[in-house]
Parts: structure tokens; sequence; C-alpha cells
């Protein structure tokens, strides 16, 4: 089908094409949740392993983003300029550069693993099962790749439904499959990572069977050209790198937690897990912002790409406020599922409270990256990004933390703080700074 944003209601487009996005990222998000559930029915070793491999995965997601995001990018422009031949071949050379850069990260993760977690802390019982857990991931890495970047071809088209409908195979195969390879199969840790593998395989055999139902989407394997790419990873590259820097701010935060203890390490984890279901919504909005506004670009309305940014943070307020006031009067019972431990629990908690603050802002740096990315424009998306996460995080998070000697409360302050002065920079930057003259004109010769 044709999906045109480029005319009709704005708000109405964005609530269309956000929800399955939501709903996309939601199954996507509860592999690590599905995991963790069943995880912690072994031990809170068992969860600190999977609260520690978390961001060495969202890492990994990271990368693959990049190649997901140029190809949304990319696809959306020429969706709205209605050359279609061109986004067939868009599509099937991203499919080629994710695959490739899937086995690349698999080979390099699989046999680093022991030192990428010694590194960061772990010992013990704790490291011998969280590099179980991670060497079975990094050998299905391939599989998350082409996922990721076969959500971006659909998203491109607009087609957010056929996205999320391959996100929700995935996610409940995997929910079916954790109990038996975890508990009937008694594979333990090791047992939810192939679980998750196997789901990941299953979601691409799906996605290839709907791409190739698509009449004006051709997948040309032989087809591989240079300067398709080159835009893809002029787009993709600084948008992987800035969500590479938030992995890396993620890594090191989670590096302080660690230095007090594993129930820190998993109550940090559960909370994390908790919270990434609240900005869910707030990366789907974002999605569908990126692709309104690319449609937009391609024909050169800058009125409407501007409007789509206000109703994009208008309806992601709102929807922040709403899961605040659902969520923190019942923050105690939903961790309490996740875990027996009254530390856990209440390192958890306080962690929680700080970082759905902390999600009032970061609405604004969705908004605006995703914009900023729709329109072929990477690098204020990417100044974001690695302000929040490196720029900002690290040295505030450790001040806050050991410096000042405020322990967690310290370091997850300074975190937020982070996330709020970042959030202010995009909204100036998209307000303030005259950037539509610098979107380049879109002529790829392929």
């Amino acid at each position: 089908m044709k999906k045109d944003f480029t005319k009709g209601d704005i708000l109405k487009h964005i609530v269309k094409a956000a929800w399955p996005i939501v709903l996309a990222m939601f199954f996507q998000t509860s592999f690590g949740l599905v995991d963790l559930f069943f995880v912690s029915r072994i031990s809170d070793v068992a969860i600190a392993a999977i609260s520690m491999a978390f961001p060495v995965m969202f890492f990994l997601i990271a990368l693959s983003s990049g190649v997901s995001i140029g190809t949304t990018s990319f696809i959306s422009r020429l969706w709205g300029k209605k050359n279609y031949k061109k986004a067939g071949k868009v599509a099937s050379n991203s499919l080629i550069s994710g695959s490739v850069v899937g086995i690349l990260l698999s080979i390099f993760g699989y046999f680093l693993s022991n030192r990428i977690f010694s590194f960061m802390g772990a010992e013990g019982e704790l490291l011998i099962a969280v590099v179980g857990y991670a060497k079975i991931i990094f050998l299905g890495l391939i599989f998350m790749f082409i996922l990721w970047v076969l959500n971006g071809i659909f998203r491109g088209m607009g087609e957010m439904i056929t996205s999320m409908k391959i996100m929700s195979y995935s996610a409940v195969l995997n929910l079916l499959l954790d109990p038996l390879f975890i508990f009937v199969l008694d594979l333990g840790l090791e047992g939810a990572a192939i679980a998750s593998v196997l789901s990941r395989l299953i979601g691409v055999l799906i996605g290839f069977y709907y791409i190739s139902k698509e009449e004006h989407i051709k997948l040309k394997f032989k087809e591989w050209n240079y300067k398709i790419n080159k835009e893809i990873f002029r787009v993709g590259l600084p948008a992987s790198l800035a969500n590479v820097s938030n992995s890396i701010g993620f890594f090191v935060l989670t590096m302080f937690v660690a230095r007090f203890g594993v129930e820190a390490v998993a109550g940090f984890g559960v909370g994390a897990r908790i919270d990434s279901f609240v900005f869910l919504p707030l990366i789907g909005i974002g999605g569908a912002v990126m692709s309104i506004v690319g449609q937009n670009v391609g024909v050169k309305n800058l009125e409407r790409v501007k409007e789509t940014v206000k109703v994009g943070n208008r309806i992601s307020l709102g929807v922040v406020l709403l899961l605040m006031l659902l969520i923190l009067p019942f923050s105690r019972k939903i961790i309490g599922l996740f875990s027996l431990s009254v530390d856990v629990v209440n390192i958890g908690m306080l962690y929680l409270v700080l970082a759905l603050i902390g999600d009032l802002f970061f609405l604004m740096i969705v908004n605006y990256s995703s914009a900023f990315e729709g329109a072929g424009l990477p690098l204020p998306a990417f100044v974001m990004g690695f302000l929040r996460s490196i720029v900002l995080l690290i040295p505030l998070s450790y001040i806050g933390g050991f410096v000042l000697g405020k322990g967690l409360l310290g370091i997850w302050i300074g975190g937020l703080i982070a996330i709020c002065l970042s959030g202010l920079i995009g909204f100036v930057w998209f307000n303030f700074v005259n950037w539509w003259d610098k979107v380049e004109k879109f002529e790829v010769v392929v």
C-alpha cells in the first residue's frame, strides 16, 4: 500500500503511525523482560547476569538501529517523491549491509565476551552466567540486525502495522519458548538466550514473507550499489553512533552501579526495564515523526515538518504524564514481581522515580532527533545523543555518586541532569537555528 503523509491531518497520521511502532517496540523490549521474568525464578545472580548483559545488548541494538534509521529516512524521502523503484533498491542494499555488519559483530562479541564482562566488573559465578548467556545471543546476532532493517524498510514505506506484526509474532514465540528451554529442558539462563535467537530467526522469515508480497518493493540482492549504501550510512552512521553513545553511557553507568553490589545491579536492571516500557510510546511517536517528516522533506514542505514535531511533542508529553500517574502508585508491587529482595525493590524504586522525571525531557530528544534524521540531517541528533550519554552523563554521574559521596542517588541525579540539558539543546536547535537551508538536495543517482 502507498502511505501518503504529505497530506491530511497530522495528528491522525502520528497516532495511526505511532501505535503500531509502540507495539512493535513493546514486543522487542519484551524479549529482555520476558527473559528477566522467567530467569528471576532461578536466582538473584541470574537476574544480575541479565541486567549486566543489557547494556551490551543495547549497544548491539544501537548499531543495528543505525542501518534501520538510515533505511527509513532514505525510503521515506523516496516514498514522498513516489519513486518506488529506487526504494526497492534501497531495501535490497540495506539488507545486505545489515547482514554483513551483523556477522562481523557476532564474531567480535563471541570471542571477546569474557573480557567485556570482566571489564564491567563481573567475576566468579556472575561472570560465568553472563558470558554463557551473551555468547548465544552473539551467535544469533545476524537475525537481530536483519529484523531491525526489515522494520526500517516497512516504516519508511509507512507500513507500521506490518512491522508490528513481525515483532509480535517473534515476541509471542519467545514467550512460549522461554519456559520450555529454561525449565522443561533445564537449560537455565542459556535456555533464555536460545529462545530469543530462535524467535528472532522466525521473525526474519516472516518479514521476508511480507516483503515478498509488497508490490512496490522488489528485492534484488545482486544489485549492491555504493551510492545507495553511502546515503544509508550518511544518515545511519551518525544515528548509530548517537545510539552507541547511549549504550556506552549505560555501560559506564552499570559499572558505577556495580560498585554497590549485586542487589544494586539487579535493582537498576529491573527499574530500567520497567522504564523502557514508559519511553516505548515516545520511541513510537518519534518513529512516526521521522517517517512523516521524511516524506514532507521529499516534497519540501517546511511548515508541515515543523507542525509535525509540535504535535509529536504534545502527544508525547500527555503520554508521559499519564504513565507516571499509572506507574508510580504501584511501583513497589511492579518491581516486586521480579525480585523478593527488599534491597532490590528499594533500589529499583529509587531509580524508577528519577527515570520517569527524566522522560519528560527525553521526549524532546526523541522527537527532535527523529525530525532531523527524517530530514536527512544526522548531525544534530548525534550531538544530542553524545552530549546526553557521554559528555554530560558520565562526569555528572561520577561527581554525584563518588565525588559528592551521594552513592546511587547521586549517580542517577547526574543522569537526570544530563537528559534535561540535552532536551533543551534539541529544543533550541530545532526552533532557533536555520537548519532548513542545510537540507541537501535529494538527488542520489542509483
